[in-house]
C-alpha cells in the first residue's frame, strides 16, 4: 500500500486529486466572475433634465449691482499685490495707538516689594492687574503710585488718577441743629 499521501505523523493530508479539484473549482469561479464583469452592461446614471430659470428685466432691476468707482482700486494699482517691494498702508492702528487707552483705574495694591494697579478695560468683564512694565491697549505701565498709574505709549505719557473715576458727590440734606 502506498502511503505517500500521509504525513509523517500519520495525519491525512489533502491528496493530489483533492487539491487539483479545489484549484479547478476556484479557476472556474474566477472565470465566471470575469465573464460577467466583461459582459454585464455598465450602469450609467441619467441625471434629470433641469431648466434654468431666467430672470426677467424687473427681477434684474430689483437686484442692482453696485460697482465701486475706479479710484477705489488706485491703492492696488500703485502697490501691486505680488510685488516684493510692496509696503503696508499706514493704517488707523498707528493713530489709535497714539491715543491714550480708554481705561479706568479701579485700585492700587502696594506693599514694600511690589505695586499692582487694577484697571478696567472696556469690553472685559473683570479688572486687569498690571505691574510696572505691563502692557494695556498697547501702552506700557511706567509708574504706579498710591493714587495713580502712569502709562507710556506712542502718544507720550498719560496719567490716570484713582479719584478721577469717583462719581460727583450729590448735595445731601444739611444737618439740622437741635
Amino acid at each position: 500500500m502506498d502511503d505517500s499521501w500521509l504525513s509523517l505523523d500519520g495525519a491525512a493530508m489533502i491528496g493530489p486529486r483533492n487539491l487539483f479539484m479545489a484549484l479547478a473549482g476556484t479557476n472556474i469561479l474566477l472565470a465566471v466572475v470575469l465573464a460577467y464583469a466583461l459582459a454585464a452592461p455598465v450602469w450609467e446614471p441619467d441625471p434629470p433634465f433641469m431648466t434654468m430659470k431666467t430672470r426677467s428685466a424687473q427681477e434684474a432691476a430689483a437686484l442692482p449691482v453696485i460697482v465701486p468707482p475706479a479710484d477705489a482700486f488706485s491703492d492696488i494699482a500703485q502697490r501691486p499685490l505680488f510685488s516684493p517691494s510692496r509696503t503696508g498702508i499706514a493704517s488707523d492702528a498707528a493713530a489709535q495707538a497714539a491715543l491714550p487707552p480708554d481705561i479706568q483705574l479701579v485700585g492700587v495694591i502696594a506693599d514694600a516689594e511690589q505695586r499692582i494697579a487694577l484697571v478696567r478695560v472696556p469690553g472685559e468683564p473683570l479688572a486687569k492687574a498690571l505691574q510696572v512694565g505691563g502692557v494695556v491697549s498697547g501702552w506700557r505701565v511706567a509708574d504706579i503710585q498710591a493714587d495713580r498709574v502712569v502709562l507710556e505709549g506712542a502718544g507720550g505719557r498719560v496719567e490716570f488718577r484713582l479719584n478721577a473715576n469717583a462719581a460727583p458727590k450729590q448735595p445731601g440734606p444739611s444737618p439740622t441743629s437741635q
